[in-house]
């Protein structure tokens, strides 16, 4: 962005995996010229969004309400699928050469059966891994369905 003598501008970096877009634009700023639009061609712009504009300019009130019910959902959709089935292990007690086994729990097998997750191509890590991610270690869940 070069030289912000003023400080008008910040860097962001705001997203969630699979759900990354445009920033939000506060309503009736749809039409500043200090909206940067360049991640597509302008007939493809949807109003209300933006690739970088002043902070003044963005609202982040309705990503952050949309950010919480996925968040909420998935949260709900993973203790829906543990809840039924044998505890299992994080993917850090895995060697990098055995991710096979970690997908192959039970609990990881309903998980990706009902996302629609295809096993080969899944890459777990600490991040993608939800028996990290949502917290379930041994008995959590089991004791707070029950």
């Amino acid at each position: 962005m070069g030289q912000d003598a003023d400080g008008r501008w910040d860097s962001w970096r705001i997203g969630v995996v699979g759900r990354c877009g445009p920033l939000p634009v506060r309503t009736g700023s749809d039409g500043d010229p200090r909206l940067l639009r360049v991640s597509e061609p302008p007939e493809w712009w949807s109003s209300g969004r933006c690739d970088g504009a002043p902070r003044g300019l963005l609202d982040f009130t309705r990503d952050r309400a949309a950010a919480r019910y996925w968040a909420e959902a998935e949260w709900d959709e993973w203790h829906e699928v543990a809840r039924h089935h044998p505890v299992g292990l994080p993917v850090s007690e895995f060697e990098f050469q055995d991710r096979a086994a970690f997908a192959d729990q039970p609990v990881m097998r309903a998980y990706m059966e009902r996302r629609g997750l295809d096993p080969q191509r899944m890459v777990w890590h600490q991040f993608s891994d939800p028996l990290t991610v949502y917290g379930y270690v041994s008995g959590s869940v089991a004791t707070a369905q029950s």
